[in-house]
């Protein structure tokens, strides 16, 4: 028997549970559910309302969304022009080495270029399984770059001394 054909469609409002559930499941699988924190209603906001922040796609079977990519905009100072980012790609263990991850990745390159964007970007950690399928399909790695994140205590502390210093 063979697999149900896929299909890849702009994500819509009634998405929103489902799109919430399979970010849960990829933070899962990464370790990283301290950081999710955003809900249905942060996500129908943050998607559909007056300024929308990200936009998704969505990869579905038979009317079943069983993936999704998310992108959202991003701004640096000293360049004119957009620039966008991949936040998640994530296809149900069930669905995978079918091409959902890749067909959700054009729609995702497409987007990119219809924007004017140089590049699509992303962040993936040195762990990732993922890494290998991104080489793959064209991504390279920016040599020489490292990405940091003030977190926790030291956010709090960096953020402390900031007001002592306004303070004296």
């Amino acid at each position: 028997m063979s697999a149900s054909p896929f299909t890849i469609r702009p994500a819509r409002p009634d998405d929103v549970a489902t799109l919430c559930l399979l970010k849960w499941h990829l933070a899962l699988a990464e370790g990283s559910t301290h950081a999710v924190r955003a809900g249905e209603a942060d996500w129908q906001r943050d998607m559909f309302g007056p300024t929308p922040r990200f936009s998704a796609v969505v990869a579905e079977i038979d009317g079943t969304v069983i993936g999704m990519a998310t992108l959202a905009p991003r701004y640096s100072p000293g360049w004119v022009g957009p620039l966008l980012v991949l936040n998640d790609l994530f296809v149900l263990p069930d669905h995978r080495g079918r091409g959902i991850a890749e067909a959700l990745m054009q729609c995702a390159a497409a987007e990119a270029m219809m924007q004017g964007a140089p590049f699509l970007e992303l962040t993936v950690r040195e762990d990732s399984p993922a890494r290998r399928f991104y080489r793959k399909i064209g991504f390279s790695r920016v040599r020489g770059a490292e990405i940091y994140v003030l977190a926790g205590d030291a956010l709090v502390e960096l953020a402390g001394a900031a007001k002592s210093a306004k303070s004296a």
